[in-house]
């Protein structure tokens, strides 16, 4: 629906413009008629000069728009038949005749102009002599570019500024400055001007709407602190540190020259601290060493130890790359172009491999959705239309079912099977969780050594449960392999465990020892080899008696573990303190798998801090943590990457930890047979490599994302989670002048979640349908949005406009009607659980927030109890609450301009939310911690705050006492506590009639009945 109105759009634009060359075409070929000697007048000649200024300018303007017309009409491809494409080019023909006319006039007027400066020159006039003396001619320099403006507040200053000295104050016509000015806008900022007829008379009023909405010294100074409150490193690179110091230093600039006071140790240290943790140490070390105090820290300074500090990092780093990347073999730049040999994959643009093997995207779902975000067509891939209109075959795999090939069932099903997979010859029974790792070794038929490590299962306390407990595990299951050298196939796997490096303190030597941890998610305790304990010399707290069950071996054995404590350090200073046992052997010797050299670089490339930094010949982890607390170290803000050998990089607090299966080309086989020729296999017993795997996708993308341990009850987990969606509030609040602003809560890792854009048309159409047989709610339904915009609920945007934070997602709308209700009505709610088939909603994807409320059945008795009450509720209590502008572009819905005609592109307006809504899932949540972090911070009064908090249920507040100047007191305070909060207390009601009378008119509610409803109880009035 986009293209083909897009493309009316810009033919449109074309016509007007190419209608007004042809007026200045006309008169400009009536002037090259004239006689030339008249050009010896330096009036004419200047009159001469701005016909061919303003023909070129006109020129320009076509040009521009046919470049524009044509690239739209390229990009409908396909969806266009042969009569469309012979229109179209007949159009673009005639405008490039068009633009050749004008182009032969410009020339023979310039021609003249020079022929009647020579005469001039040479021959003199009456007001010009000649001088003996030719002046040098200046050289001529390029053109300077209009500049641009989409509306950002911030750039606004630039932008007039330069297009004043280019355009504005330039000797044009009002007309050609306002075709400049439409040519220099784009996005909000051009919608706004669009609204004024392309005349000379409204030009001015269009420059002055741009000054009175983008010039608002207190605007820009808002949000340019809020970018710099937004400001963020991507990663902990020194990069992302140079790029984001690039990002806050002009924030900064612009924020002084509007003489905002950015000096003292508060703003300095919430700059430093969006900083990586090194540096932040850096900087403070040089700046408390100085000895100066923290109050009169500047920014300014701050920001030139930032320079200095990241600058010498870069030169450290350039130093160490160019040693140690001499004989590196760098991935080339790709360059898409037309003729580009290889095609890049349509879901991860990569060009090292087709769509087809695209590992990134490896499932169904995931490549439906990645093509549904793209706006690509599901039966041909290509854009521009849908898969209902696609007249593209079928699947080439069965048999022209409507579908990508990328995306067939069939295809699916022939990778999950792999004939030549090891297994094992017997089922062996073993007993369900791990804690250590025992090596054995046993034969197989070809007499190939095999080591084998088992482990520890249970502790002494659960000895009489270990027979309810024993399972029995399918040996056809593929079992895990850390390395497996045998040639068999052209391209062979090779398998890691996953591991990682740490750094703990020798107590008996003082210094700092780095050590392997093997992450066992099969595991339920965790171990040191004793070696090392003794080593480094660990203290045992206690001992334990735990059951060892041996891979293969039906009896368990019982054996005497030491318990001791120690502490884990990351390579960023942090401490993790964890329980171990002690054990003579976690697992064998094994042989480490090597990146590839296309994974050095595409790690080099994307600046990835791996754990272990370099790959030894041996792995021999020193302690294995299991699922107790292996979760602690696991860091899924960041996202899993696969490595083009196949490798995984999987997060963590000590960096990315290598896993997975690696494909090896033959000749990587071949070298290694050299060096080694028997084929060690190590073998996990317990759990195969897929349902490690699949326990690691499980662990980041369930709802948690990464907050609960696996180990505790479902109530554990949900309590984790909420106090991380707490914390995750209190940090992102902010009080503003208007009130407070919060974030929304997303779900970390979630999947993708689509924009909804069509959902939320199409339930326009029927809402618009449905209210055009009534009427008066149509008319009510219309004026809520219009108040709403009004009062700043919401705020309109272009169509068009470029989304400000990280989601993009419309929200369809529909009525419900409460005539019993004596306030509001007519309520339109947005309905944010909607979402396509296989597609999350926006309410799956955000947490729903801890419950604040107060028992109910409390909050009643302490109603009835006292001889006096007040009951009120907070007016539209969601739509109080302001949403964070990051968060505002999730929260967009259509609406039209005109109720009567049809839901188009002309009569489409685009609203989206500037407070939190009804609707969604964490509203109740948002609410009530922002009056709750208001109660905390903001009331003196403590005893008025606590009384809120217990008697606050949802919207509705009851206030109870023994007197009536008492709850008279307490009432007044609580609406002016409300009130500050920028939010409104009404519909006051009590018991008692004198008290009522003494509650302000405005706040009390509007009509009294002698029954009604307190927290849907009924309750009988004096």
């Amino acid at each position: 629906m986009s293209g083909p109105i897009t493309l009316k759009t810009q033919k449109g634009l074309l016509t007007r413009y190419s209608n007004n060359l042809r007026r200045v075409l006309d008169s400009a070929e009536a002037t090259v008629t004239r006689e030339w000697s008249d050009l010896h007048e330096r009036r004419d000649l200047g009159n001469t000069q701005a016909a061919i200024f303003e023909l070129q300018s006109a020129s320009e303007l076509v040009l521009n728009s046919l470049s524009t017309f044509a690239a739209t009409a390229d990009s409908l491809g396909e969806s266009l038949n042969e009569e469309h494409e012979k229109q179209l080019q007949e159009y673009i023909d005639s405008a490039q005749s068009l633009l050749d006319r004008a182009n032969r006039v410009a020339i023979q007027m310039d021609a003249h102009v020079r022929t009647a400066r020579d005469q001039t020159l040479f021959m003199g006039n009456d007001q010009a002599t000649f001088q003996g003396t030719l002046q040098v001619a200046r050289p001529k320099l390029p053109a300077i570019p209009i500049p641009t403006f989409s509306g950002k507040v911030w750039e606004y200053k630039n932008f007039w500024t330069l297009f004043c000295a280019n355009v504005h104050d330039q000797p044009l016509t009002k007309l050609q400055k306002f075709n400049y000015l439409l040519n220099a806008l784009s996005g909000e900022a051009r919608e706004l001007v669009k609204r004024y007829s392309v005349t000379e008379d409204n030009y001015d009023l269009a420059v002055e709407s741009l000054r009175k909405k983008y010039g608002d010294n207190s605007k820009l100074i808002d949000r340019l602190q809020a970018r710099l409150e937004a400001a963020k490193a991507e990663d902990f690179t020194t990069q992302a540190q140079r790029r984001l110091l690039e990002f806050i230093v002009p924030i900064v600039a612009q924020l002084e020259q509007e003489n905002v006071n950015l000096d003292g140790s508060y703003l300095t240290k919430k700059v430093l601290a969006k900083f990586n943790t090194s540096t932040q140490r850096r900087i403070l070390d040089l700046r408390l060493s100085q000895e100066t105090n923290e109050s009169n820290w500047k920014m300014q300074d701050l920001l030139k130890d930032l320079d200095q500090h990241i600058s010498k990092e870069e030169r450290i780093n350039d130093m160490v790359k160019s040693k140690n990347t001499t004989h590196a073999k760098l991935i080339p730049k790709h360059t898409f172009g037309l003729n580009s040999k290889n095609q890049q994959c349509m879901f991860c643009s990569s060009m090292q491999h087709k769509s087809l093997s695209c590992s990134q995207y490896p499932t169904i779902s995931e490549r439906r959705t990645a093509m549904q975000e793209r706006k690509l067509c599901l039966n041909c891939g290509k854009s521009g239309h849908f898969a209902t209109q696609c007249k593209s075959q079928g699947c080439r795999n069965c048999k022209g079912t409507r579908h990508h090939h990328t995306l067939c069932p069939q295809l699916a099903m022939k990778k999950d099977i792999n004939p030549k997979q090891w297994t094992p010859e017997k089922r062996l029974g073993v007993t369900q969780g791990r804690q250590e790792s025992k090596t054995r070794y046993i034969k197989t038929k070809e007499g190939k050594t095999i080591n084998t490590h088992a482990n520890p299962l249970q502790s002494d306390q659960l000895l009489n449960q270990e027979r309810a407990q024993t399972i029995t595990s399918t040996a056809e299951q593929e079992t895990t392999v850390l390395q497996n050298t045998d040639k068999t196939n052209n391209m062979e796997s090779c398998v890691l465990l996953l591991t990682g490096c740490a750094k703990i303190w020798n107590c008996k030597t003082q210094e700092w020892d780095k050590v392997e941890i093997l992450f066992d998610t099969g595991a339920d305790r965790s171990f040191i080899s004793e070696a090392l304990a003794k080593r480094i010399g660990l203290k045992y707290s206690d001992s334990r008696k735990l059951r060892m069950q041996i891979f293969g071996i039906e009896e368990p054995k019982v054996t005497i573990c030491n318990v001791t404590a120690l502490d884990i350090w990351d390579f960023d200073g942090h401490k993790y303190p964890v329980q171990l046992y002690t054990t003579p052997v976690l697992t064998g010797m094994g042989k480490a798998v090597h990146l590839t050299e296309a994974d050095q670089a595409f790690i080099k490339h994307h600046a990835i801090q791996l754990s272990k930094a370099t790959q030894d010949d041996q792995v021999s982890p020193q302690i294995l943590l299991g699922c107790d607390q292996l979760w602690n170290f696991l860091d899924s803000t960041c996202p899993q990457l696969t490595l083009p050998s196949g490798l995984r990089l999987i997060p963590s607090r000590l960096g990315y930890l290598l896993t997975g299966r690696q494909t090896r080309s033959e000749e990587q086989i071949e070298k290694d047979m050299h060096a080694d020729t028997e084929a060690m296999i190590k073998v996990n017993s317990f759990t195969n490599f897929d349902e490690d795997l699949q326990r690691w996708d499980k662990y980041w993308t369930m709802d948690s994302s990464g907050i609960c341990e696996f180990t505790g009850t479902k109530d554990a987990e949900k309590k984790a989670i909420n106090e991380k969606v707490l914390q995750f509030f209190n940090r992102t609040i902010e009080r503003r002048k208007d009130g407070y602003y919060v974030r929304f809560p997303y779900k970390e890792n979630h999947p993708s979640l689509p924009s909804n854009k069509a959902i939320a048309l199409k339930r326009l159409e029927s809402v618009l349908t449905m209210l055009r047989l009534r009427p008066d709610t149509l008319k009510e339904y219309e004026n809520t949005i219009t108040t709403q915009k009004e009062i700043g609920i919401i705020e309109e945007i272009p169509n068009n406009f470029q989304q400000e934070g990280k989601v993009l997602h419309y929200i369809p709308h529909q009525p419900v009607i409460t005539p019993h209700k004596e306030t509001t009505k007519l309520r339109i709610v947005f309905d944010a659980s909607a979402h396509f088939s296989n597609c999350p909603s926006l309410n799956d994807v955000l947490h729903q927030g801890p419950l604040i409320l107060p028992e109910l059945y409390e909050v009643l008795l302490r109603f009835r109890v006292p001889q006096y009450v007040v009951t009120s509720d907070v007016e539209k209590a969601f739509l109080q609450v302001r949403l964070n502008e990051l968060d505002r572009d999730a929260t967009r819905f259509f609406w039209v301009r005109d109720t009567n005609k049809p839901v188009d592109e002309d009569n489409l307006v685009t609203y989206r939310f500037t407070r939190v809504t009804f609707g969604l899932n964490v509203s109740p949540f948002l609410l009530a911690g922002t009056i709750h972090y208001h109660l905390h911070f903001s009331v003196e009064n403590e005893e008025i705050a606590e009384e809120i908090r217990e008697n606050l249920y949802v919207d509705n507040l009851i206030l109870a006492g023994n007197s009536e100047k008492e709850v008279h007191e307490k009432a007044l305070e609580s609406r002016q506590i409300f009130a500050e909060m920028g939010t409104n207390l009404r519909e006051f009601l009590s018991n008692d009639s004198s008290l009522r009378k003494q509650l302000p008119q405005e706040a009390c509610a509007k009509s009294i009945s002698q029954v009604r409803k307190i927290l849907r109880m009924r309750e009988q009035g004096d």
